[in-house]
């Protein structure tokens, strides 16, 4: 809403977008104290094995980011190239371990 618009409008079209404008704010904190939230937790539950748990700990902390934003072309066709060249590593890996036993 431009100044112009909030001084030439009736007050319930300005209650409209204040109404909105506060319920996307709610709902950008709600997903900050979520990934926040996420975050802690992790932290937490790492600190906690360890303590409790020794060098037996297997609890680890969050390896990767939370995405927040959708991934890019570029970025699919990445992660897409990087899963192939783990499936065919993967795929090497095991026709030389199982070569010659069996069917």
């Amino acid at each position: 809403m431009t100044e112009e618009q909030f001084w030439c409008s009736n007050p319930r079209i300005i209650k409209v977008y204040e109404k909105a404008w506060k319920a996307k704010e709610n709902r950008t904190n709600e997903l900050i104290h979520l990934f926040v939230g996420q975050y802690g937790l992790s932290a937490l539950y790492t600190a906690i094995d360890g303590c409790l748990n020794g060098p037996k700990a297997k609890a680890k902390y969050m390896e990767k980011p939370i995405r927040i934003f959708e991934l890019t072309e570029e970025d699919k066709i990445r992660e897409k190239e990087q899963a192939q060249k783990a499936f065919m590593a993967w795929a090497s890996s095991t026709k030389s371990k199982y070569k010659g036993k069996g069917g």
